[in-house]
């Protein structure tokens, strides 16, 4: 063991290695003899028989138990970023994006844990730690079986702060108790401070009754409605499990912003290199209007990165379009971008059985680059007028195509595989069917997951030029332990 990374009344947290593979652990040690009553003795076995229980991506996980005369030994996972009080502390204010990303993980630990019938009973941001900026529930320390006979000894649990009314005033727990914690947290992460003060009994329940929202922190209607009503004083007016998964706020994060704050499973390093193309979309069914005080302001230039074999780096300038135009360049772009997302995920998977696999995605989207980019070739070549693009300078465009030598390249690359846009799909198809069977045998593999529900809904959009709507928020949720059985299902339902 190394250094001491945490404590507690009877215990400290150590940075260990795992003398077998090498990989870091934490140990918390705690000292038996610090011990006094049985309760606590229960409570050692409670959390150890939870964490052998729950398997999931945002509950810390249990490596290893051992019980000496001095001390018991319980081995987990090293989270290396610390915890989510740490994290408010440095930040002060989550941005609402991204409290809403660390909210969505919490709620998917929380739903495991309930799934195998635990209460967690101290859920707050102490208690949330941060591994490769995956946010896991941890801390089982207080946790309970849902349906475990009531305690004979009264004895209360948790941090009076983050408890809910009925823990609190009657020491009652439920998963809805749970529910108010995590209420607590969100609430926390927007505003940087917790919704009240308590310092007594009577002082807790006149706060709870009442919750204020700062208008100086702006946040959307929704999570105000999600605070409300998983901060309901009344726990049977609180939200429950299934509610949430139906609030406005999961409904709709789920289908416009979900994809874009994507973080843990996929490193967030080729999120920071593609800066979004601000396109000024034009109804199709009206004429832009040019004069007067309807005139269009033009947008500020960005810049694209993509990379594809050599680092191509050039500036596209903010186009306004007419007619159906912009259509055409922004979903050619925008599937483009989606590939580079696909490709950035196969760096990060693990644990193939077939190395050839991943050289066979590669190559399938490296032809869907450049078929894409000889569409835009042919589209510029037609001339400006054709596409009706304005503030588009053509001449940049093609000097940066014949610089890099574009038509060669592709032409070369296409005679080398030989394969035409019908068979690329033949192929897209084969590599599903592949990495379907390598998953079944590694379930565990998220990220190989995530690849696949990519994949999948590719080949759902490749031929009705609906990539768009992918980018825009097309719901693919965290995964969770169904989520891979989703996908199986949707292979099956597109006969892939």
């Amino acid at each position: 063991m190394h250094e001491q990374i945490g404590r507690g009344y009877s215990s400290k947290v150590y940075k260990g290695k795992d003398e077998n593979n090498g990989e870091v652990v934490a140990v918390k040690v705690i000292d038996v003899k610090a011990i006094s009553n049985e309760i606590e003795r229960q409570l050692i076995n409670q959390e150890i028989n939870a964490l052998k229980l729950i398997q999931s991506v945002n509950v810390i996980k249990l490596h290893d138990y051992y019980h000496t005369n001095n001390n018991t030994y319980i081995i987990t996972e090293y989270c290396n970023q610390g915890d989510l009080g740490k994290l408010i502390q440095q930040q002060g204010i989550i941005p609402e994006v991204e409290a809403f990303k660390i909210l969505r993980h919490i709620i998917n630990g929380f739903k495991e844990q309930i799934r195998k019938g635990v209460i967690h009973r101290d859920i707050k941001p102490t208690n949330i730690l941060i591994k490769n900026s995956v946010p896991k529930l941890a801390d089982y320390g207080f946790s309970k079986m849902i349906k475990a006979p009531k305690e004979k000894v009264f004895y209360k649990v948790g941090t009076p702060i983050y408890m809910s009314p009925e823990s609190y005033l009657e020491n009652k727990y439920s998963e809805k108790s749970d529910i108010w914690s995590i209420g607590v947290v969100y609430y926390q992460m927007l505003y940087g401070q917790c919704p009240w003060v308590i310092n007594s009994e009577s002082e807790f329940q006149e706060s709870v009754s009442q919750l204020h929202f700062n208008r100086n922190v702006p946040i959307s209607e929704e999570s105000k409605d999600f605070l409300r009503r998983a901060l309901q004083v009344d726990e049977n007016q609180r939200l429950s499990l299934i509610e949430i998964d139906q609030h406005p706020l999961f409904l709709r994060r789920n289908t416009t912003a979900l994809n874009k704050m994507r973080g843990a499973l996929v490193s967030n390093s080729f999120n920071k290199s593609i800066t979004n193309i601000n396109v000024v979309r034009v109804n199709q069914t009206q004429q832009c209007t040019r004069s007067g005080s309807t005139s269009h302001k033009h947008q500020k230039s960005n810049q694209v990165k993509e990379k594809m074999g050599t680092i191509i780096q050039h500036t596209y300038q903010s186009f306004h379009y007419e007619s159906q135009a912009e259509e055409i360049i922004c979903n050619l772009l925008n599937q483009c971008k989606f590939v580079y997302r696909t490709c950035q995920l196969i760096d990060h998977i693990k644990y193939l059985q077939s190395p050839r696999l991943k050289e066979k995605i590669i190559g399938y989207f490296g032809r869907e680059v450049m078929e894409i980019m000889n569409k835009l070739k042919e589209a510029y070549e037609k001339g400006i007028n054709n596409i009706k693009v304005i503030n588009f300078n053509h001449q940049f465009v093609i000097a940066i195509l014949n610089k890099y030598q574009f038509r060669e390249s592709y032409l070369k690359y296409k005679e080398f595989y030989g394969i035409s846009q019908q068979g690329d799909i033949s192929i897209l198809k084969e590599i599903i069917r592949e990495l379907n069977h390598q998953l079944r045998i590694n379930e565990q593999n998220e990220t190989g997951i995530l690849l696949l529900d990519y994949l999948t809904y590719y080949y759902q959009v490749i031929n009705s030029n609906s990539i768009q709507q992918f980018l825009d928020g097309k719901p693919i949720n965290e995964i969770m332990p169904s989520h891979y059985q989703e996908i199986r299902v949707k292979i099956y339902n597109l006969d892939i």
